[in-house]
């Protein structure tokens, strides 16, 4: 039987996704800053994964946590927009 991932399971393995990339060097470490890159490259490995194993069967969208997920980066790339 196939193993069904659920919301914190998909979360865990962007945030080890993201790790990796940071001790590559391919993204910045931004602990300790007010940097929002990792979380925002996090969010979209995160919906990625969720997308692939939804359309397999092998998780569900947590509808609530789909929309902060686009919620905060609609709302970062606002900010952004606005400091140029």
């Amino acid at each position: 039987m196939d193993q069904h991932y659920d919301n914190d399971s998909i979360t865990n393995i962007a945030i080890r996704c993201i790790d990796k990339l940071v001790v590559e060097g391919y993204i910045k470490d931004c602990s300790g800053t007010d940097d929002m890159t990792e979380f925002e490259v996090q969010d979209i490995i995160k919906d990625e994964i969720q997308k692939s194993l939804v359309r397999r069967g092998l998780a569900t969208v947590d509808i609530d946590d789909f929309r902060d997920s686009w919620s905060s980066m609609l709302n970062i790339r606002a900010f952004r927009s606005s400091q140029i």
